[in-house]
């Protein structure tokens, strides 16, 4: 059994789709989505589903991690085409550390921890193109 570490209006782990906000005022996209812009103010915001490809900003390797997480495991900052910077964790490579910036990774549905009672608790994660 597994139940999802978000509700789905940012994250679907059945399509596997990440959702932002956009202003109908300025144009900028926020995630996680919002409810107004903080950017303008603006009031009117959409819902916009974001890329399934990015581009690493940054990475990290967490060797001490929190209660649910097994150590290490890797985490990127990933800018997508829609001007947003989103964090997860980096999933599939055996040396975390050798992942560049500018790499181009895939968005994916997965297992990102354990919750206290055993359960897989599932989100996002990337994964390298």
């Amino acid at each position: 059994m597994s139940k999802p570490m978000l509700p789905a209006d940012v994250y679907d782990t059945e399509s596997g789709t990440l959702y932002g906000s956009r202003c109908a005022t300025c144009g900028t996209t926020h995630f996680p989505p919002k409810g107004g812009c903080p950017d303008c103010f603006g009031e009117s915001v959409e819902r916009v589903a974001l890329s399934q490809r990015g581009r690493v900003h940054a990475c990290t390797v967490v060797h001490s991690a929190l209660p649910g997480f097994s150590a290490p495991y890797a985490l990127a900052q990933v800018d997508f085409p829609e001007g947003v910077r989103v964090v997860g964790q980096l999933a599939g490579v055996e040396d975390p550390s050798a992942v560049a910036a500018g790499s181009q990774v895939v968005l994916e549905t997965g297992a990102v921890r354990v919750d206290p009672s055993g359960e897989e608790v599932i989100g996002y994660r990337f994964v390298p193109a």
